[in-house]
C-alpha cells in the first residue's frame, strides 16, 4: 500500500471498522485525514465510526463537515442523513434525505434509509412505500426485503412478513444474520432474533457495529444476552432504550389524563401530544424533564379539587 496515498488509509479504515477493529479504524480515519483534510468521503465515513463509538457530538460534525466539503456529492449528502438518522434525529435526516433525492431522484439508498427513517417514526405506510419505491430502482437485496418485511410485521400484517422470511431461508442470496434478527423482531419472535445476533457474532457479521445505534434493536435492549452481544463486539455500554419508557410512559400519561379533569385540559393534551410525537430517545429525555413538573401540577390539582369539593 502507497502510505502517502489518503485513499488508501480510507480504504483500509473502512475494512477494520467492519472487522471491529475500532482503533485500527480511527488511526486509519485520522491518517487519511491528515494527508488530505478536505477528503469528503474521509469525513463521512470517520462520522459512522465515531457514533458507534458513541461519541456523537464528534460524529455530527464530521459528517457535517463532509458535506460542506463536497455539497453536491450525493455520498456526501445521504452519509449525513445516514449520520442523522444514527443520532435519532429523524425529521433532520428526512430533510437530508429529500436534499439527496433532489440531486440524484433515483439514489437508492436515500429511499433505503427514508424507510429506516419512517419505520422507526413508527410511519409504516411510509416506510413500506420507499423500500418498494428501492426495489422498484433495483435494490431488491435481502436487506432490503427485511426491512419491507419488519415494516409490514410491526402494523399487524404478519403474514406478509413470513412470506418474506420463507423466501429468504430459500435464496441464495446474502442473508445478514444482523440484519435477519430485524425481521424476526418485527414478527414478535424474540428468541430467534438473538439467536440470528449470536449467528452474526460468530461469523463477525460487520452490520453487528450497529448494535447500539440501530432502533429496531431497542425492544432487546433490555435483555442480559443482547447487552453480552454488546460487550463482545467491543462496543460502548450506553443507554439508549425504548424498552424501560413505555410503562413509564403510559404512567406519565396517566398523569396527565388525570389533570385534565382537574386542571385546564389543553394542558394535559398538550403534554400527551408532544409525548407521543417524539422519537424513543427525546421521549425518554422529555419524560424525565417534566415527570416531576407534571407531578407538582396534578398535586396543585388535587389541592384545589379538595378545597372545592363540599
Amino acid at each position: 500500500m502507497d502510505e502517502s496515498l489518503p485513499e488508501a488509509h480510507l480504504a483500509l479504515a473502512v475494512l477494520k471498522k467492519d472487522a471491529w477493529n475500532w482503533a485500527g479504524a480511527e488511526a486509519e480515519f485520522k491518517r487519511s485525514i491528515e494527508l488530505n483534510p478536505k477528503l469528503a468521503r474521509a469525513h463521512t465515513n470517520f462520522a459512522t465510526l465515531l457514533a458507534v463509538l458513541g461519541q456523537d457530538q464528534q460524529a455530527n460534525a464530521e459528517a457535517s463537515l463532509g458535506r460542506e466539503l463536497d455539497p453536491f456529492f450525493t455520498g456526501s449528502n445521504w452519509r449525513l442523513g445516514w449520520q442523522l438518522y444514527l443520532a435519532r434525529h429523524y425529521d433532520e435526516a428526512i430533510e437530508q434525505f429529500k436534499r439527496t433525492l433532489e440531486l440524484d431522484p433515483n439514489h437508492v439508498i436515500s429511499h433505503v434509509h427514508l424507510g429506516h427513517i419512517y419505520t422507526a417514526k413508527g410511519q409504516y405506510q411510509q416506510a413500506i412505500a420507499e423500500y418498494r419505491e428501492a426495489i422498484k430502482l433495483g435494490d431488491d437485496t435481502a436487506s432490503n426485503q427485511i426491512c419491507l418485511g419488519y415494516a409490514l410485521a410491526m402494523p399487524g400484517d404478519r403474514s406478509e412478513g413470513l412470506a418474506i422470511l420463507k423466501e429468504l431461508r430459500n435464496t441464495t442470496k446474502y442473508v445478514s444474520p444482523a440484519e435477519l434478527a430485524i425481521l424476526y423482531i418485527g414478527l414478535g419472535e424474540k428468541e430467534q432474533a438473538v439467536a440470528a445476533l449470536e449467528r452474526a457474532f460468530a461469523a463477525h457479521d460487520p452490520q453487528m457495529q450497529y448494535l447500539n445505534l440501530e432502533p429496531r434493536y431497542d425492544s432487546l435492549r433490555s435483555d442480559s444476552r443482547f447487552q453480552d452481544l454488546v460487550r463482545r463486539v467491543g462496543l460502548p455500554q450506553r443507554i439508549r432504550s425504548s424498552s424501560v419508557w413505555p410503562w413509564f410512559l403510559e404512567h406519565l400519561l396517566g398523569v396527565t389524563r388525570f389533570s385534565r379533569c382537574l386542571a385546564p385540559a389543553e394542558w394535559g393534551k398538550s403534554i400527551e401530544r408532544k409525548i407521543r410525537s417524539c422519537d424513543a430517545m427525546s421521549r425518554s429525555n422529555f419524560c424525565l424533564l417534566h415527570s416531576q413538573r407534571i407531578k407538582k401540577g396534578c398535586g396543585g390539582s388535587r389541592r384545589k379539587f379538595a378545597q372545592r369539593r363540599p
